[in-house]
């Protein structure tokens, strides 16, 4: 949509609702006015079907949130939002690779066209079904077409935050957090070397 993704739209009207906030909502208040937000101005029924995830810092309240799969490090305790569909569908995609790979295709070979993610695309697909659902499979994401106020209770994450903490909030596209940005990084560049 004007160049950009769906979760980009989705991210910057998350951004831009969180710009305008005085911050003293709760959790629940802000996570629905959210995606209110989104729902009215980038409906799935109009455009295409859009989601993002979102860890948030709130100052006023001294909490995190975490909708989606994210992660924070709060004095260097690890936070997970981790998805169950995405453990399955990465062992999924792992099964893919080592079946590839004994049938003669190189890492290389696989480093240049991923056929093994293509193998699991259906599923990857499927996975828009799960978003904002109760049961096994489901979790939260802010998105343009659905969320049942429930699952914030059940599925929504808010951490209490003491003073003085230090506090890296990161997407799940970081296996591992460090203390700094630049540490993080650091960390990122050398799984990707060691294990592309």
């Amino acid at each position: 949509h004007n160049g950009l993704t769906g979760g980009q739209v989705v991210r910057n009207i998350i951004i831009s609702y969180l710009q305008e906030s005085s911050g003293l909502k709760p959790f629940k208040e802000t996570v629905l006015d959210i995606q209110h937000c989104i729902e009215n101005s980038f409906p799935a029924s109009r455009y295409f079907p859009a989601s993002a995830s979102a860890v948030i810092y709130n100052i006023q309240r001294k909490e995190l949130w975490m909708v989606g799969d994210c992660q924070a490090l709060v004095n260097h305790q690890l936070f997970c939002n981790k998805k169950k569909v995405d453990t399955i569908l990465s062992e999924a995609r792992a099964l893919a690779i080592n079946a590839l790979l004994s049938q003669g295709i190189s890492e290389t070979e696989l480093m240049i066209e991923d056929k093994a993610r293509e193998l699991i695309l259906p599923f990857l697909q499927l996975q828009r079904n799960f978003e904002n659902t109760a049961g096994p499979f489901g979790f939260l994401v802010f998105n343009n077409h659905s969320m049942e106020e429930e699952l914030l209770d059940e599925q929504g994450i808010v951490i209490q935050i003491p003073d003085h903490a230090t506090v890296v909030l990161a997407s799940d596209g970081y296996p591992y957090l460090k203390d700094s940005f630049e540490e993080t990084e650091e960390k990122l560049r050398k799984i990707l070397i060691q294990d592309p």
